[in-house]
């Protein structure tokens, strides 16, 4: 019983951890995507479902003058806190699994 209580909450929280990974990348797809609708406006950039259902809601914005509300943290904010994940349910330790992207000062190319 308490192990089955342990796997759930280790889930929860995966799954947790998860909606706001989605959220975060659906908000960067947004971002990208304005940006390149600015940067060349007769293209629709529409790549898939989800920037093709972000180009009908971004019309739709636009049509009753309502503007867009995306807006990405600065790359010079540092990056977030690590999260401890363990998804064996133990301890934390030993080698983590997928990383994510690592942002630094590089030099940047307008």
């Amino acid at each position: 019983m308490v192990h089955e209580l342990h796997r759930l909450r280790d889930a929860s929280d995966y799954a947790r951890d998860a909606e706001a990974d989605n959220k975060n990348l659906r908000t960067e797809i947004a971002v990208m995507q304005e940006r390149l609708r600015l940067m060349d406006p007769g293209n629709p950039h529409v790549y898939g479902a989800c920037t093709a259902h972000m180009s009908q809601n971004n019309a739709q914005a636009q049509a009753s003058g309502q503007p867009q509300g995306y807006s990405l943290p600065s790359i010079n904010a540092g990056p977030p806190p690590p999260q401890a994940y363990n998804g064996s349910g133990g301890a934390s330790g030993g080698s983590q699994g997928m990383q994510g992207v690592e942002y630094g000062n590089a030099s940047r190319h307008h």
